[in-house]
C-alpha cells in the first residue's frame, strides 16, 4: 500500500505524463479513497461524540447546583433576574 502511495505521488508530481491505470492500481485506489472516507466520518462521529459529553456534563452540573449557585452563574452569565440580591420587593402599603 505505501509503495503504491509512493508511486502515485511520483507520478502526480511528473509534468505533461499521462497514467495508466491496471485493474489493480484501480483497485488500490477505490481502497484507498474508501478508506480515507471512513476515517472523515469517524472523526466527524468522534467529534460530536465529545460535544455531547460535555453538553451533558455541563446539564448534569446545573441539575445539581443549589438556587444559590444558579442565582451566582446568571448574574455572571449577565441573565440579571430584574431584582438585586439580597433586596426584596415591598408588595403591601397601608393607605
Amino acid at each position: 500500500m505505501t509503495s503504491f502511495k509512493k508511486k502515485e505521488a511520483q507520478e502526480k508530481r511528473a509534468s505533461g505524463v499521462d497514467v495508466d491505470f491496471t485493474k489493480k492500481d484501480q483497485a488500490l485506489l477505490d481502497i484507498m479513497e474508501g478508506k480515507e472516507e471512513c476515517e472523515e466520518e469517524n472523526d466527524q462521529e468522534r467529534q460530536k461524540e465529545n460535544y455531547d459529553k460535555e453538553t451533558a456534563v455541563e446539564m448534569r452540573k446545573r441539575a445539581v447546583e443549589r438556587l444559590g449557585e444558579t442565582r451566582k452563574r446568571t448574574n455572571v452569565e449577565g441573565e440579571d433576574g430584574g431584582t438585586p440580591e439580597g433586596k426584596r420587593k415591598r408588595s403591601g402599603e397601608l393607605v
